[in-house]
């Protein structure tokens, strides 16, 4: 067996470091058990939770260890990345302060908007060069050796770590960008060179700022990477660690080095995948992921079995041409602050984080959050503990109830209570529906899938604010993300840049191109230990019509004009409302996805069930009315097991209210389906 699928060992591993806990999903491919555990995140050094987590097991007998990380977003969201300078063409040394013509940050009616100004690129770090490429690919005029060592010589007097190549068209050729990387290397071999061309996306300034980006994190990612791959082999694990990806693949170690904006928000997009693969299991093609934790909530849509991937997305002012799933994410989370502004309730964006947290955890947190508000209400039980045993202090999310309680109006802290959760549930019902409804899709065709710690808490109230009549709840909810890791395929995304009118293109001419990107998807996966039997590959094409700006993708199951234009106007036509003649169709990019299949975790649910007598009940408060709900124990659910609100479940993970009104069952898989009563 390959030593990716960890077959001939007896554990694996998906490791998710989050804000406040690191989750791990443990699988015995002997036993063919899933575990979980939760440990507190450790944020000035994240492996160290890490290490932690893994103390229960022989760290030599772990076959495959996947790793979800935010330390490449977390250093561009608080700008402390490397000493960066750029090279580009000649005449284009302020093209990435220029930008384009959208405004990333901003409304246009903003009369207080100001263009940021380039991320750790003075313009006395921009270098030019005399070099030039048609937009064809011809390379007229290569870079000049001489000019090449004038440019090495300000770089080491000024200290940088890394550089972005940043070559005029270098997405339709490479080859001068390979020149001047070369002789980086050559001249500075302590100096990362990034080339923009390893991301060939035809538009100039996504593509520079991403190299740019790229540049920015690199030396913190190598040095994260070879950190922590130096202590798990100082711990007895020497296999190499897998991250996961931003369009929900995995990828290695040395990937994450060479584009650390590949792993930009891998975090999020685990339960995603794990989410997909539950769908093909249980027989649901159509869903919206709603995965909400401490701090923010993440929701995407899945049609047809597959997530959808977006080939850009801003991060601030900063567009990023790397394939990743399309995950829209708020600051609404069981630690988002309830506060009053000029005489209204809100709720978020500002969060307790995990030090304090809420006020109910006891650490010192005096102001009202959302988990506060659900304990207040009985949805989360006094007698619960979080993560198996964080305590809850019901007096202390009561005083911090009675603090905010005059300014609001209301006649009650259960009042207010209520007021809290309605707005955070109004806040997150709004993402979902910018996913689905503003998109195209209708509600009544998905099932809402509902993980993290706070998310099956909710899940039923924002399905009934959106018209969704199933909600699917994961076992150990709260670790479904990790989960995720371990269910993800490694992938590759390449991509080539083929602006041309449809009506022009010949299939051998896309055949040819195609062909191309997949020898080498196929490469990187041989490279990685796949066999020609575990490797998948889909075509992709990005579409759009004359004179627009921006596309859409479809796959390209055949490669006609007459199928790729009824396609692209099919897809089209759902999302805005009409379409264009056929002859106006233009491609703009064609894209491979090269996926290595891995041996994934079996869900079926093998825990032990045990029946010990009638479950404890408690009061619960849904639309205003008191009531008493049992609480129910996930582990001791078998398969088959009816289950009708008012309830509450339970487990190490997470904890969901079930409404009246809804009802449903257990799964095989120990899934809670639920459904709306008639």
């Amino acid at each position: 067996m390959t030593q990716h699928n960890g077959s001939t060992t007896a554990w694996e591993v998906g490791v998710d470091i989050g804000g406040t806990f690191t989750d791990l999903v443990f699988y015995d491919r002997r036993s063919e058990r899933l575990t979980v555990r939760k440990v507190s995140s450790t944020r000035e050094d994240p492996s160290r939770a890490m290490l932690a987590g893994l103390e229960q097991i022989e760290l030599p007998s772990l076959g495959r260890l996947v790793h979800a990380s935010t330390v490449v977003l977390n250093a561009l969201l608080q700008r402390r990345g490397a000493e960066i300078a750029m090279i580009t063409t000649l005449g284009f040394r302020d093209h990435v302060e220029i930008g384009d013509t959208r405004r990333y940050t901003g409304g246009l009616f903003d009369a207080r908007w100001r263009r940021e100004q380039p991320l750790a690129l003075p313009r006395s770090r921009r270098f030019t060069i005399a070099e030039r490429t048609a937009p064809d690919g011809t390379v007229l005029h290569a870079p000049d050796a001489a000019e090449l060592d004038a440019v090495c010589d300000q770089l080491e007097a000024a200290g940088v770590e890394a550089v972005a190549i940043c070559l005029l068209n270098s997405y339709a050729d490479g080859a001068n960008e390979e020149l001047v990387r070369a002789h980086l290397e050559r001249r500075l071999p302590d100096v990362l060179a990034i080339p923009s061309s390893q991301i060939p996306e035809f538009r100039e300034y996504p593509r520079f700022t991403t190299a740019i980006l790229n540049a920015f994190c690199a030396p913190i990612a190598s040095r994260y990477v070879a950190r922590l791959g130096a202590e798990l082999e100082r711990a007895g694990y020497d296999r190499g660690v897998a991250y996961m990806g931003s369009a929900g693949g995995i990828v290695s170690g040395p990937h994450i080095v060479a584009s650390p904006t590949t792993m930009l928000w891998g975090g999020v997009v685990g339960g995603v995948t794990a989410s997909t693969n539950l769908g093909h299991l249980i027989g649901v093609p159509h869903m919206v992921t709603f995965d909400m934790g401490g701090t923010s909530t993440d929701v995407a849509l899945i049609r047809d079995h597959a997530p959808s991937v977006v080939a850009e997305r801003t991060l601030g002012a900063y567009p990023l041409a790397i394939p990743q799933v399309d995950v829209h994410s708020i600051g609404a989370g069981g630690g988002s602050i309830a506060y009053m502004e000029e005489g209204v309730l809100k709720v978020g964006p500002r969060s307790a984080g995990a030090e304090p947290g809420p006020a109910c955890y006891g650490r010192g947190g005096e102001q009202l959050t959302v988990t506060d508000a659900n304990l207040l209400l009985g949805r989360l039980p006094a007698s619960s503990k979080l993560a198996g045993d964080m305590p809850l202090d019901a007096a202390a999310a009561r005083a911090a109830a009675e603090r905010l309680l005059p300014a609001s109006g209301l006649a009650s802290v259960e009042e207010l209570a209520a007021g809290v959760i309605e707005i955070a549930d109004t806040h997150m019902m709004g993402a979902i529906r910018e996913v689905s409804v503003e998109r195209g899709e209708d509600p009544a065709e998905l099932a809402l899938v509902a993980f993290g710690g706070a998310g099956p808490m909710h899940a039923c109230a924002i399905a009934d604010k959106l018209g969704i009549a199933t909600v699917v709840v994961p076992r150990e909810a709260g670790d479904f993300s990790a989960l995720g890791l371990l269910l993800s395929d490694h992938r590759h995304d390449l991509v080539r840049g083929f602006l041309r009118a449809l009506p022009e293109t010949e299939p051998e001419d896309l055949e040819h191109v195609f062909e191309e990107l997949e020898r080498e998807g196929c490469a990187l996966l041989v490279e990685e230990g796949f066999t020609a039997e575990e490797i998948r590959l889909t075509r992709l094409v990005d579409m759009r019509y004359r004179g627009q700006s921006y596309e859409e993708q479809i796959v390209a199951r055949e490669l006609g004009a007459d199928w790729l234009a009824q396609t692209f106007q099919d897809r089209y036509r759902r999302r805005y409302g009409y379409q264009r003649d056929a002859s106006m169709c233009e491609l703009v990019s064609l894209r491979v996805t090269a996926t290595g299949i891995v041996g994934k975790p079996s869900l079926v649910d093998r825990g032990a069930v045990s029946d010990d007598g009638p479950p404890p009940r408690t009061e619960v408060i849904f639309g205003g009315e008191r009531m008493q709900a049992p609480i129910l124990r996930r582990e001791q659910l078998p398969a088959g097991a009816a289950v009708s609100g008012p309830a509450v479940l339970e487990e190490y993970s997470s904890t969901m209210a079930v409404p009246p009104g809804w009802a449903g069952h257990v799964n095989e898989l120990g899934c809670l389906m639920l459904e709306r009563k008639a």
